[in-house]
């Protein structure tokens, strides 16, 4: 217990480490300013760092530290993996906005694969008994072996570093599901750098408004293909602007990413089921409205959800990825502006997909019931990769990753996210008779052009010899 004034500015409290297995006196050291030769593992087993405003009022601060979790110990999968640490603070229980008390922790043991390491604090119950509970912590993994990690929390009680099960994959198969997300994203990213230089080699091509809808997904697309790729490189170990900056761009690359499919789906609806509304509109008008919603909408969702909850990307997925960690949104706050606007284009677009089959079936009866010269096999295969592509564009994947704890599922996944770039890329250039046409033009007409220059280069050396 320590009496805090401008005379004894007291912040924070050091248990040191000893080889012993009980307490002594010098044990415990009161702290006015902690450096990293406190957090050194071999000198502590915990450091307590106060906020600022702690020493705006003379007060009384109280730590116990417990030697075991007896006291907490009850029934389930957390398991206590470090001191636990009571903090009160007189006439304070919540901090200012933006603070936090900081708790850092030796933990006992190294956790297993299937375990992950987080931040737990006791939560009382009204009859006295009480459970580990997350809320308001974040865990922050040390990224020197010899400094402790540390626990945030924006409130006081007791605290404890605790492992929590988690599925895992074999090292075998989370290593190749890594070796597939490189691969796919590659293949992606390059599928889209080639729809790109075809939109800028040919004006035509991309004035049409239906590869003008297409090239707005490739993009979104291709910032989150990379997003994908520093994820599996990058290991933020704290909370830095890189690590919070990653997050909001895979978020609203994602976000954007479907709502483009979005406008594909209304794109493909209009043109198959309600041809009348196609051209309702000039299509510079349609363009600039599809943007406007497809690139916006992820912007408000994002912008409500930092108002709302400005701490949003400091929960982290935490050992989610194979390089560790990343800064996302989590609990109810994922739910809300990441699973549920997924989820909702999700249903819009298989809706619209089995419309716009049963539009392409009712089309292919009529064309044979009225005797038209239609190649049944050609109108087959049109109705198959039509179908395939809207499948895979309209979501499909993205149904594998509710079920990604399986490991077939998490395959599944991991090979049609990645690979929807290259999939564009193959429907929109080499699938597309018209696009194609664009670059054989171009190519023969280079050919030509040089066949033509050798051709006279041949004849005037001919003629001077």
């Amino acid at each position: 217990m320590a009496n805090v004034d401008e005379l004894n500015p007291v912040r924070g409290l050091r248990v040191a480490s000893k080889d012993i297995e009980t307490f002594v006196d010098d044990a415990f050291e009161f702290l006015t300013d902690i450096n990293e030769v406190h957090l050194a593992e071999t000198k502590s087993e915990a450091v307590v760092d106060l906020p600022q405003s702690v020493l705006d009022f003379p007060r009384r601060i109280s730590f116990v530290v417990y030697h075991d979790d007896r006291a907490f110990n009850i029934p389930g999968d957390f398991t206590v993996n470090s001191r636990v640490i009571s903090i009160n603070v007189e006439n304070l229980t919540r901090f200012d906005a933006g603070e936090v008390v900081k708790i850092h922790f030796k933990n006992m043991e190294d956790p297993k694969r299937d375990m992950r390491r987080s931040c737990g604090y006791w939560a009382f119950l009204e009859d006295g008994s009480g459970y580990w509970s997350q809320e308001g912590c974040s865990f922050i993994r040390s990224n020197n072996p010899t400094i402790l990690d540390t626990c945030q929390c924006d409130h006081l009680t007791h605290f404890a570093e605790i492992l929590i099960p988690r599925p895992v994959f074999s090292e075998r198969n989370e290593k190749i599901l890594e070796i597939l997300s490189i691969i796919g994203c590659s293949l992606s990213i390059f599928g889209i750098l080639l729809i790109v230089l075809t939109a800028a080699a040919f004006k035509s091509w991309r004035s049409n408004f239906r590869n003008r809808i297409w090239l707005q997904l490739c993009i979104a697309l291709f910032v989150l293909s990379v997003c994908f790729i520093v994820i599996v490189y990058m290991k933020y170990d704290e909370y830095s602007v890189s690590c919070v900056l990653t997050g909001i761009v895979l978020h609203y690359s994602l976000l954007a990413s479907f709502f483009w499919m979005l406008m594909v789906a209304i794109t493909a609806y209009i043109d198959t089921v309600a041809i009348k509304y196609a051209y309702a509109r000039h299509m510079s008008h349609k363009v600039m409205i599809a943007s406007c919603f497809s690139w916006g909408a992820p912007i408000l969702i994002i912008s409500i959800l930092l108002i709302a909850s400005p701490k949003s990307y400091v929960g982290r997925f935490e050992e989610m990825t194979p390089s560790g960690s990343f800064c996302y949104p989590s609990n109810l706050a994922l739910w809300l502006s990441v699973y549920a606007p997924i989820a909702f284009i999700l249903i819009v677009n298989f809706v619209s997909f089995f419309y716009i089959m049963g539009a392409v079936s009712a089309s292919t009866c009529n064309k044979k019931l009225g005797k038209q010269n239609v190649d049944d096999f050609q109108e087959t295969v049109k109705c198959v990769r039509i179908g395939f592509v809207l499948v895979f564009l309209f979501g499909l994947p993205w149904v594998f990753g509710l079920f990604s704890f399986n490991i077939v599922a998490a395959y599944l996944f991991t090979i049609t996210v990645t690979i929807q770039g290259f999939l564009l890329f193959l429907f929109i250039v080499c699938g597309n008779k018209d696009t194609r046409d664009f670059w054989f033009r171009t190519l023969m007409g280079k050919s030509k052009r040089k066949y033509i220059y050798r051709s006279k280069h041949h004849t005037h050396s001919t003629s001077v010899s």
